[in-house]
């Protein structure tokens, strides 16, 4: 039996063409030449001649044809083959892994090795202080649970040389609107890494906790011609839902900054001991709405002593016109604040996660 291998099959079939085009016919010994070849025109000897160059040519070219296709596909054979090999081990090394893996499957039988467990997301804590004190020291997003707190969430932790801090709030650009609805305002929003507000909830249950752990307030600011000043409100507490989340400020005073850029010499935050308003909620909506904000009032004439939630003017006032209080207002700048932060730090060290956890 006779095989016939591929460059055998492809020749078989150029002939089988070249018969079908009549460059080919058969000899009165059975042989294929070229038309012009046969006996009818054979006495053309040099057209019979070129006749065959042409059709050598022809099977040449083929012929290249053919060897470079062949390489071509073993190539991608030789590739298929490798990446089929490669598949094989890695499926060899799966299965490998699943059966050397310990059982999922409880076992009755006692074991004399100890067990490994993938150990739980750690348990959130009371604040950032809390962090500090178990040894993180990297500023970023939290999650916090402080004492009598109904969930856990989250809290951008400020991590300093001069302290460790919670923020509450921060207003950097603009690029989020303050002018919230009472929902918004009581669970939070914003970005925690850039401008937010934690929310009312979450700022009410860290600072007027079970506990007794106090809060002060510390607010950075900074205005438009790169001043920066620090104000300071200690025993910081916000009421919880059925008061509006009453603002309550026992000392009647501020520290403000002796920058003489930042001004200073106002009366005291306790202007602000009332209940928080937005334009939909609250006793003194109208004030929400006149200073475009979401603040704490003391009643309906609207005094403000500050207003950090206010309209963010980028750039500052316009020089020729009065100065509102519905920006980021504070006493004596005349211009609305260009940066504002602000965040709790606890006065007290002690730590009550060590009591809980005990």
């Amino acid at each position: 039996m006779v095989v016939c291998d591929l460059r055998c099959a492809f020749y078989l079939l150029f002939l089988l063409y070249a018969v079908g085009r009549g460059q080919v016919a058969e000899n009165p010994n059975g042989l294929l030449l070229p038309s012009i070849c046969s006996t009818q025109a054979f006495e053309d000897r040099d057209k019979c001649a070129s006749a065959t160059r042409t059709l050598s040519t022809e099977l040449q070219t083929l012929s290249r044809a053919l060897k470079t296709w062949k390489r071509r596909n073993d190539l991608l054979f030789q590739s298929l083959e490798a990446k089929l090999t490669e598949l094989k081990a890695t499926l060899g090394a799966v299965m490998d892994q699943d059966l050397t893996a310990p059982s999922t499957t409880p076992s009755t039988t006692p074991s004399t090795t100890p067990s490994t467990t993938t150990p739980s997301p750690p348990t959130p804590l009371t604040d950032c202080t809390a962090y500090l004190l178990s040894g993180a020291r990297e500023s970023g997003v939290y999650k916090l649970l402080p004492p009598g707190a109904a969930k856990p969430f989250d809290a951008f932790c400020e991590m300093t040389d001069s302290g460790v801090y919670t923020v509450m709030q921060r207003r950097i650009n603009g690029e989020v609107d303050f002018y919230r609805d009472w929902a918004s305002y009581r669970r939070g929003f914003g970005d925690l890494t850039g401008e937010h507000w934690l929310g009312l909830e979450a700022i009410h249950s860290l600072t007027s906790n079970p506990q007794g752990l106090r809060y002060e307030l510390v607010v950075d600011i900074w205005d438009w011609r790169g001043n920066h000043g620090v104000l300071r409100a200690p025993n910081f507490t916000v009421g919880d839902s059925s008061t509006n989340y009453k603002l309550d400020v026992p000392t009647d005073y501020y520290a403000y900054p002796r920058n003489p850029g930042l001004g200073g010499g106002a009366s005291g935050f306790r202007i602000h001991r009332g209940p928080f308003n937005t334009f939909d909620h609250g006793p003194f909506q109208n004030c929400a709405v006149k200073l475009h904000c979401g603040w704490w009032f003391i009643n309906g004439g609207c005094f403000s002593n500050a207003n950090f939630n206010g309209r963010y003017y980028n750039g500052g006032y316009n020089a020729s016109r009065q100065e509102p209080r519905d920006g980021l207002f504070f006493p004596n700048v005349n211009q609305s604040l260009k940066k504002i932060t602000m965040k709790l730090r606890r006065m007290s060290i002690s730590d009550p996660d060590s009591q809980r956890s005990a």
